[in-house]
């Protein structure tokens, strides 16, 4: 339908992780009659079929990946996720796995998710404050 098609030309157009929510807010603009309810089922659909990665961030806004491409994320404490493509890292984690847990995964299977955690001026107090005797 062209709802799928004009959801999956956003996806592969975006590189922001978008949730539904940003999806329908986009696509409303340009389709007034599509509903959230819609976009919930295409993208559940999406996923199914593996067109689509579902990504569950820290504050349990659930957002979708289009990219194809061996990557890994990095979610930010606002909210953001961020793809991260290193060849080097890869090897590392290849080598790692292969190492210690070989009867676990192969190459294509691993997929690390950093989570940072900004630090703030506040933060920096409190933690100063745990450190000093």
């Amino acid at each position: 339908t062209i709802q799928r098609i004009k959801i999956l030309e956003y996806l592969m157009n975006t590189t922001s992780h978008p949730s539904v929510e940003e999806i329908y807010s986009t696509l409303k603009l340009i389709m007034p009659t599509i509903s959230l309810s819609s976009i919930y089922n295409i993208l559940s659909e999406f996923e199914k079929n593996n067109i689509v990665t579902k990504l569950m961030t820290s504050d349990n806004i659930i957002r979708y990946d289009y990219k194809k491409d061996k990557h890994h994320h990095i979610y930010y404490e606002d909210g953001k996720i961020e793809d991260l493509e290193d060849a080097e890292l890869d090897n590392i984690l290849n080598e790692y796995f292969k190492t210690k847990y070989p009867h676990l995964v192969n190459d294509n299977e691993i997929n690390l998710i950093i989570n940072i955690k900004t630090i703030t001026p506040k933060n920096k107090r409190l933690w100063k404050q745990e450190e000093s005797p």
